[in-house]
This record gives structure tokens, sequence and C-alpha cells, in this order.
């Protein structure tokens, strides 16, 4: 039996085969009814078996069995109406459950209120954390306006693309940075050259302590992010980023205002996190 800290970590493959076919204790059924749940955004608005199999690779017919399944069992919702299926409540406890154990989310957000006020309108601060190739957002604060850089809890970016993702990269265990690398540069569009472009990235963030994104995740929003290293029984690579308006949060501004403050939070958050 392999001990809790020797478990590989599973990433979304993909392609519809089970990334451990050879190990016995581990269930390729189990396996593929997750990824079923795992392919549901926070912004689709129900998906059909068809578009639930092109996200996962899984057969049609698999599909088919695994939502029904899932249907009875409560972690889908079936509309007839239009024939897609929505996520069920169940998931909405898994998830809640899972965000009520991540203490880090309690201790940073008042630091992340701090500086979302002092950022000012319109500018996001957020805590993501690795899932597969995306950051996915697992707390955010606003300094509230119409104008407001939105994203929704649960929302994923591009680890790829993000300062978020730059950041993990340079703060993660070597073995889970070339495994990610290695993912990269076979499924993203241009992955050798962006690979290579994500190890310059990752040297910067190590001299600077921080990574900028000057319009290259959404065009006229600018982000600046930095890592949150392991610390006691939490393992997790964090990133904590500002990001906003370009107008409003220049590079010059990111640099001189925002980044250094970044760092005064991780301090404070690793001061005030369990050893």
């Amino acid at each position: 039996m392999k001990k809790r800290s020797e478990l590989p970590q599973i990433a979304e493959a993909g392609d519809g085969r089970a990334p451990l076919d050879g190990d016995r204790q581990f269930v390729a059924a189990l396996w593929r009814g997750m990824e079923v749940l795992r392919v549901f955004g926070p912004r689709d608005d129900g998906l059909s078996n068809q578009e639930i199999a092109a996200r996962t690779g899984f057969s049609p017919s698999t599909v088919s069995r695994l939502t029904y399944t899932l249907s009875v069992m409560g972690h889908l919702r079936y509309v007839a109406r239009d024939g897609r299926y929505r996520l069920g409540m169940p998931v909405l406890g898994l998830g809640l459950a899972c965000l009520a154990g991540l203490a880090i989310r309690q201790i940073a957000h008042p630091l992340m209120q701090e500086l979302a006020d002092f950022a000012g309108p319109g500018n996001l601060v957020s805590l993501s954390m690795r899932e597969g190739l995306s950051m996915t957002y697992i707390h955010s604060v606003r300094a509230e306006t119409q104008m407001s850089l939105s994203l929704d809890l649960g929302t994923r970016i591009n680890l790829a693309r993000s300062s978020a993702g730059r950041v993990w990269l340079a703060a993660c265990p070597d073995e889970e940075r070339e495994a990610v690398l290695a993912r990269i540069a076979t499924e993203e569009a241009g992955g050798p050259a962006l690979v290579r472009s994500l190890r310059e990235g990752i040297e910067a963030v190590r001299t600077k302590g921080y990574a900028l994104n000057i319009g290259g995740w959404r065009p006229g929003v600018n982000v600046v992010a930095v890592p949150i290293a392991p610390q006691g029984s939490d393992q997790t690579v964090y990133a904590l980023g500002c990001g906003g308006p370009s107008y409003r949060l220049t590079p010059e501004y990111l640099e001189g205002e925002i980044a250094p403050r970044l760092l005064d939070i991780t301090r404070r958050i690793a001061a005030s996190r369990p050893g």
C-alpha cells in the first residue's frame, strides 16, 4: 500500500486514456467519472454527451454510461429540454468543503482586501492554485466598481500564458515543474517556444520575486503575481496576483507599488500560517 505522500498527482489527460493503467490500485472507472465532472467550467451552461466526449477524449458510449450513473447519484442534473447536463448540488458541497479546508484563504483575505483597496477601483487581487495546465482561482477580492475586472471563483486561466502560472512554475518542486513543462511543450500551441519563454520567465521570477504580464493574458489588462511557497503541512504552491486595466496598472506602477506590497503579503501570510 502506497503512503499518501507517495501517491502520484494525476492531471487531466484529455485523450481518454487512464494515466495509471498499470497500477492495480488505480480504479480507472472512478477516474473517468471524476474526469467527466472536471470538464465543467464555471461559465458552462450545461454540456451535452458529445461535448463531454470531446473534452475528455472518452468514447460517446462511455460518456453516456458515466453521465447516466452520475445523474442517478445526483452529481449531474439532466435538463431534458436542451439535452444537456449541469453539475448537481453534491458537487457544490464537495467544492465548498474543499475551500473550507484551505486555511490560507482565511489568512490571506484581509491582506488581499487591503491591497485591493490600495490599488483602487477596477482591479482584482486573486489567489490561485494549479489544476492541470490551468491556474484556478480559489479566492478573489476587489474594490467594487462597474468597471472592475471580474473573475469568478473557480475560474481557470491558462498556466503557460499567465503570470500566476509563471510564479507557480518558479516555486514548485523541480520534478513537478519538468512534468508540467513537458505537457506544455506537447499540448499547447507553439509549445517548444512557449517552454523556452517560460524558462526565461522562471529565472526572472527567481531574480525579482514576481512576474509581470503586460497585456499578454488579456488585451488591455496588466497583471503582477508572486508565488506563495509551501509551508508546514500545506505543501501546495499558490500564486497571489493583482490585475486590472492597463491605464490604471501601468508596468511602472505594478513594479514600483504593487509588487512590493504583494511580496510583503506573502511574508505576512508565512508568519501567520501554522508551521
